[in-house]
């Protein structure tokens, strides 16, 4: 039972965007908590990733936020987390809608089976660089790559790398 309690978030079991059907939280990070949820009209899962309350009036959060959905939803990448849609909850909280992914972080895969062989690393590297490469291109710098935002999706012994969170990325162009 406390597994199940922990599981249900603030939004479970709501309707966002009269299209979002919020599911469990399976995530939580410092700008927000990210959601199992189906795209009702879409008729596909999908994860929606809702910004922390108490972060709303932090313009640096809120920017970083947007900022986040409108990198990642453009970079069109197999490496980089896709972004489907973004919005408001009833309650002013932005959320923006994503890939669902199945699988585990690098760091969760390294506390788990320990360091990696060349021949498990060098796909990933490879994966990775070209997800970046893409981003670059586009004039967008990461910065905040760290095995956290390095997702592990497919069969154990071939997975496949999708980069997430470009909540602190440079923009060319940007001023700070």
């Amino acid at each position: 039972a406390a597994r199940a309690e922990a599981r249900h978030g603030r939004h479970t079991g709501r309707l966002l965007g009269e299209r979002y059907r919020v599911a469990e939280i399976i995530g939580r990070g410092g700008m927000g908590e990210v959601y199992q949820a189906r795209d009702e009209r879409a008729g596909r899962d999908c994860a929606v990733k809702v910004l922390h309350p108490h972060l709303v009036g932090e313009t640096t959060s809120l920017q970083r936020f947007h900022r986040e959905a409108q990198v990642a939803g453009k970079l069109g990448s197999p490496y980089i987390v896709e972004t489907y849609d973004t919005g408001t909850t009833e309650e002013g909280l932005p959320y923006i809608v994503l890939e669902l992914l199945a699988g585990e972080d690098l760091a969760q895969r390294l506390r788990r089976t320990g360091p990696m062989t060349p021949a498990e690393l060098v796909p990933l590297a490879r994966q990775i660089a070209d997800g970046l490469g893409r981003a670059h291109r586009a004039g967008i710098v990461h910065r905040d790559l760290k095995p956290q935002n390095l997702f592990l999706v497919g069969p154990a012994d071939a997975p496949v790398a999708k980069i997430l969170d470009f909540g602190v990325c440079k923009i060319r162009g940007d001023v700070e």
